[in-house]
């Protein structure tokens, strides 16, 4: 017996799969649309699990479809092909590029003209910032974009951008955040294993701001 949860599966997979291929887009493109990553959406293509509700609009947003094209069974094969009144248009809007932030030892924060970087409209996201260091890699490289979406709390575990007050003025800097409630403490954590982790807790704490959530990484050509 199929599974019905199953057979919804099947069907957003087929969609997902037609649709990318119709507007010439790769995983990857989808990923950083989405602020998810390849591996989520190879489960998606698979099969083995399914977008939620807010994922799914955002699917549509980036694809330029309705909800009904992903979620219900279609017959392509009665599709017209592509011809130059039904091609898709890819849809971008602007994104404030605040400066750099730090992806290493924390730096001091830049205060600069804002410049616009072109992200793909399914992004939520306020602002956008230009990685520094090598403290996020594999995934995060020195040189890549980062779209952060404003908020003063991230999950446990999330990548944020951070600002940190100290005695010359404020540092920047984009790390894990681990909460210690017990000790009430926080811990900025790199992905890269070379670099320690910033630990900060007491009175320090009032010296630690969080910008917002990384949600979007957009990797240069």
């Amino acid at each position: 017996m199929i599974d019905a949860k199953d057979n919804v599966n099947e069907i957003l997979r087929v969609n997902l799969e037609h649709y990318l291929n119709v507007r010439n887009l790769k995983q990857a493109d989808l990923a950083r649309g989405l602020g998810v990553s390849e591996a989520t959406i190879s489960k998606w293509l698979s099969g083995k699990s399914s977008p939620r509700m807010k994922k799914i609009d955002d699917i549509c947003k980036i694809l330029g479809v309705k909800r009904e094209d992903l979620l219900y069974e279609h017959d392509f094969a009665e599709e017209e092909p592509i011809s130059a009144s039904n091609l898709y248009t890819a849809t971008v809007k602007d994104f404030p590029l605040l400066g750099t932030i730090a992806a290493g030892q924390p730096i001091f924060a830049e205060e600069t003209v804002p410049v616009l970087v072109s992200g793909a409209a399914g992004i939520d996201a306020d602002f956008c910032l230009k990685i520094q260091g090598d403290s996020m890699t594999p995934k995060i490289k020195d040189g890549d974009i980062v779209f952060i979406r404003k908020q003063s709390m991230v999950e446990d575990g999330e990548i944020a951008a951070v600002l940190i007050t100290e005695l010359y003025g404020d540092t920047a800097t984009l790390k894990r955040v681990y909460y210690d409630k017990e000790e009430n403490k926080i811990q900025l954590i790199a992905e890269n294993p070379k670099y320690p982790p910033l630990s900060y807790s007491g009175e320090q704490l009032n010296d630690i701001r969080i910008l917002g959530k990384a949600v979007a990484l957009q990797t240069p050509l």
